[in-house]
């Protein structure tokens, strides 16, 4: 038992690494490459982006963690199921929220950055999704698989934003573009990983009392 557990914890422990180092280290980058102010705004934009997070996920993507092993062996997909339902609803609510209140906040962060907010948006919507995946490796202790994507986002994350800024001229909106890119590829080989591995097949299923059960 304590050595599954150590095997499990050291590859979560590298994943965390990964994705914290890659963000230390690119701190570097994007210091040099924005003036005091475009990193502020881009701060900015960040701070936005959790927001984002918050709201959609709730945090339904950890709560569902209570109740997982309860429908694991005989209602896993249809609870899986409810609990993408229920974060694709919050997404949509607040991606409708965040459109008729865009004038007002994306002029206060910075005058003209409405493809920026959007992008922001985005982005943040995707990464709910990566958590929510994630969680699933994590219960099913899939800890190479769980560093295989964290590895695979990253790349994509900071790669692309390198692309986007230092060839495209794109600044912050590079940025958050890359971020979006590596969120919205990192769901797509969750999800192809997922129905290879029949560790989540999607229904068109919503359980109330799930869904009751796991927001409380």
């Amino acid at each position: 038992m304590f050595d599954t557990v150590l095997k499990h914890a050291s590859k979560y422990l590298t994943a965390s690494i990964i994705s914290a180092g890659s963000t230390l280290v690119m701190i570097k980058y994007y210091t040099a490459v924005f003036n005091p102010t475009q990193f502020g705004i881009l701060a900015l934009y960040l701070v936005m982006f959790k927001y984002i997070t918050t709201l959609v996920s709730l945090n339904m993507d950890a709560s569902s963690t209570r109740f997982y092993f309860d429908y694991r062996d005989t209602k896993r997909d249809e609870y899986l199921s409810t609990i993408f339902w229920f974060i694709t609803a919050l997404a949509l609510l607040v991606l409708l929220v965040g459109i008729l209140m865009m004038d007002f906040i994306s002029n206060w962060i910075s005058p003209s950055s409405h493809n920026i907010y959007i992008v922001t948006m985005l982005a943040g919507i995707a990464t709910v999704y990566v958590s929510f995946l994630i969680r699933v490796l994590y219960n099913e202790q899939k800890s190479s698989s769980v560093i295989k994507h964290v590895t695979i986002r990253t790349i994509i994350n900071h790669g692309s934003s390198v692309l986007l800024i230092s060839i495209f001229n794109l600044g912050i909106l590079g940025r958050m573009s890359g971020q979006g890119i590596g969120a919205i590829s990192n769901v797509y080989t969750l999800f192809r990983e997922f129905t290879q591995e029949n560790l989540f097949k999607l229904k068109f299923t919503f359980n109330k009392r799930m869904a009751s059960e796991t927001f409380i």
